[in-house]
């Protein structure tokens, strides 16, 4: 028998795994690959700023006296969860005819005050063919002095407060229906989609509350917008003897907003890890069950401490 030399052999072996790509499994000790991930830094001067640009669309119809009276005086409670942001209110009316109202900012000296006089100040003369949706789009282009009152990278909320059972902005018209998740069945839903798509475009992360007629406003509520989302984020009676409560669980909602962060890359799902440092310099390390991350959104589902200086997240992605 014809012995092959054990040299050839061997070569013979490793030039047919390599053909065969089998070349890296053959070879001991060859490391898997490393798993790609990120590492971000919240900008401190965001989470310092904590900047809201808040637009309150108030009716000044003439059924609104009483509303109007029960909303002046409760500023505190819109701003319970969000009284440490850097936050401006903006106050517009449903009547087309008018511009915005007043401008008031946690440095407005004695802001509860000019907060009450502003809304009580609106009257019941506007028009009766209510457009609030529509005044909304029109408040955050620009003020009565034609220029854009929202800060580049704030948080914007638009809170609606009217007792109107329909829409009636006619603004139908411009609507793209591809961005629909249906067809709308009347010109009603036609019109209020065009606007929360009109919303959309000056600031994709508007958010939108209201204080409605929940008795008789289904299309508000009701309706879906473009994705299937409803128009309102929360929204709760204009009948309500008081509207402490409902300003406050408003206000809660709002705070959830400014603890959601966008990340650069979409998270896989594997590991992350998330930790803050303070003014002070301490550092911690939060707990999972205190954050979440889905996709490329980070949300702290803990409260945050005032004198918070950066929040680092080291993320793993595809």
């Amino acid at each position: 028998m014809r012995l092959i030399p054990r040299a050839i052999l061997i070569m013979t072996l490793v030039v047919a795994c390599k053909n065969a790509n089998f070349f890296s499994i053959w070879k001991k000790g060859n490391p898997p690959p490393e798993p790609k991930s990120s590492t971000e830094v919240i900008a401190p001067t965001f989470l310092k700023a904590g900047l809201l640009d808040i637009l309150l669309v108030i009716d000044n119809s003439d059924s609104m006296s009483e509303e109007q009276v029960k909303l002046s005086s409760k500023l505190s409670a819109l701003l319970t969860s969000v009284s440490n942001s850097d936050w401006q209110l903006a106050i517009a009316t449903t009547d087309p005819r008018d511009c915005l109202k007043a401008k008031i900012s946690k440095e407005t000296p004695d802001y509860e005050s000019v907060f009450t006089r502003a809304v009580t100040g609106l009257g019941t003369s506007g028009t009766t063919y209510e457009q609030p949706i529509r005044m909304a789009v029109t408040a955050l282009q620009r003020d009565c002095e034609d220029r854009s009152w929202l800060r580049k990278d704030s948080t914007v909320v638009v809170i609606i407060v009217t007792d109107e059972d329909h829409l009636n902005d006619g603004f139908c018209g411009s609507v793209d229906e591809r961005g629909l998740s249906h067809k709308p069945v009347d010109r009603e839903q036609c019109e209020l989609a065009a606007l929360y798509l009109h919303l959309k475009k000056i600031r994709p992360s508007t958010q939108v509350y209201g204080i409605i007629n929940t008795a008789s406003a289904h299309r508000y509520i009701n309706t879906k917008m473009p994705g299937g989302k409803p128009l309102f984020e929360h929204y709760a009676s204009i009948n309500a003897a008081d509207y402490t409560d409902l300003l406050t669980n408003i206000s809660k909602g709002i705070h959830a907003i400014l603890q959601k962060f966008y990340l650069n890359r979409e998270h896989n799902g594997k590991t992350s890890v998330v930790s803050m440092r303070t003014s002070d310099g301490k550092e911690e390390e939060l707990h999972p069950n205190d954050y979440t991350i889905s996709e490329r959104m980070l949300i702290i589902k803990t409260d945050l401490p005032v004198n918070i200086e950066e929040i680092t997240v080291t993320y793993s992605h595809d």
